[in-house]
């Protein structure tokens, strides 16, 4: 099932589809309860995906997915922190809840995450949702609070073009 919704989300077409059946709550199940890997990373896919469509996001985000997707940043698996990574830089492509998210502890995750994932594409994401999350005032003192001007100077030190332009 989680497979299916993964391929389906990759087209607007099935994007629609899932969010006007109502499937995000299915998804959101499966990001919280599921063990088997290939399930996670394929739930991850599907509400990545569904996040590329900001207008969609009120109707994907009702059921806690960013508080599911942020409990995954610690899992043992790399390829699931990475796609958490992905999963978050593309919810801030929505600016409306971006105050809710910080508040969820999604500062410490990206921070976690920039540290312990070496690929520049994934702290070039964390770079990102943490710059486009300080865009929103009310963040800022918070973000300060937990750490996040050391996390920058520690991706600042990465060199890569695309991380440092975000950290910036």
């Amino acid at each position: 099932c989680a497979s299916g919704l993964s391929l389906l989300s990759r087209h607007v077409v099935g994007r629609d589809a899932i969010v006007q059946e109502g499937c995000g709550p299915a998804i959101v199940t499966f990001l919280e309860q599921e063990t088997n890997i290939w399930t996670i990373r394929n739930s991850l896919s599907a509400f990545t995906n569904l996040l590329v469509d900001k207008g969609k996001h009120d109707k994907v985000l009702t059921r806690g997915g960013i508080d599911a997707v942020i409990n995954l940043c610690s899992h043992s698996s790399q390829k699931i922190r990475e796609a958490c990574a992905l999963a978050m830089f593309n919810f801030t492509r929505g600016e409306a809840h971006r105050d809710e998210t910080v508040s969820a502890s999604a500062v410490p995750a990206l921070i976690t995450l920039s540290r312990q994932l070496p690929e520049s594409h994934t702290r070039m994401r964390c770079a990102a949702t943490l710059c486009k999350f300080a865009t929103v005032e009310k963040n800022v003192a918070l973000m300060v609070e937990t750490g996040v001007v050391p996390a920058f100077i520690d991706m600042l030190h990465t060199r890569d073009q695309d991380v440092v332009k975000h950290c910036c």
